[in-house]
């Protein structure tokens, strides 16, 4: 770092280049330090700074600067980082579209910081959250094969919409199943994510909800992956579902899942 200041305080070519500053974020983030986050984040933002507002083209940020800091930040505990890891992407997005060839985005990169925001359920993240999911979906529909959500995407959303609106992740847990069941094994589910979506569905107090966490527990049946994915719970949640409503109707159809089996 005292090196670092001193290239800076000289000037010129001999101000770091993208190296530099990789290799000082790197060291930070395998720091204990306090304040390591902080200062990772100061020498991203000289980056940008140089790069940006000085022109230095040798200071050119790359996806692993921005995806280093990402990390710390999401591991960091400050009261700070879930706003500067939204900032630190929303800076990663405009680079690239910006035309800096250097930073290329990815779904885990956005799964990372939507998991960070996820762990604090208010709503302001819960609005962060949504615009994110909006824009990879938007980037996959537009034929992005990088990124593009997943299931850990839509684990994350829902595990912070089921506790914020329950109608919302509801909808959002049937659009995804919707859309999987009707691709067949072209989109991937696990356990944790097959339980979220049924969570989701069995909380929303609709029928046709019941009946399609019902439909997606049938076709997992069907699939080669039933014996990692179901187990006991999976099917409560779909009985969980049906009880909601009080009706006759769905009485009927929660006695009929469960006799068959």
């Amino acid at each position: 770092e005292d090196l670092i200041a001193k290239m800076l305080e000289i000037g010129g070519d001999s101000r770091p280049d993208s190296a530099s500053f990789n290799m000082i974020i790197r060291a930070l983030s395998s720091s204990s330090a306090k304040c390591a986050e902080e200062r990772a984040v100061g020498y991203l933002r000289t980056m940008l700074r140089l790069y940006k507002n000085e022109k230095y083209e040798k200071a050119k940020p790359d996806s692993f600067a921005f995806n280093c800091v990402i990390n710390m930040l999401s591991r960091s505990e400050k009261d700070w980082a879930d706003d500067v890891i939204y900032k630190t992407l929303s800076s990663m997005e405009a680079q690239q579209k910006y035309g800096n060839d250097s930073v290329l985005l990815d779904t885990i990169t956005y799964n990372v910081v939507i998991g960070k925001l996820a762990q604090s359920v208010h709503v302001k993240n819960a609005k962060k959250v949504m615009k994110l999911l909006d824009t990879m979906e938007t980037m996959a529909a537009d034929g992005s094969v990088a990124v593009t959500p997943d299931i850990i995407t839509y684990t994350n959303v829902l595990k912070l919409q089921i506790k914020l609106n329950p109608q919302r992740a509801a909808r959002i847990a049937s659009s995804f199943l919707t859309r999987a069941i009707s691709r067949g094994d072209e989109i991937y589910i696990d356990q944790v994510g097959f339980y979220t979506l049924l969570h989701a569905l069995s909380r929303s107090n609709q029928l046709e909800d019941a009946v399609l966490a019902q439909k997606a527990l049938e076709w997992i049946e069907q699939s080669d992956r039933a014996d990692k994915i179901l187990n006991s719970e999976a099917y409560n949640l779909v009985l969980i579902a049906y009880s909601k409503m009080k009706t006759e109707e769905s009485a009927v159809k929660a006695l009929s899942f469960l006799s068959d089996r």
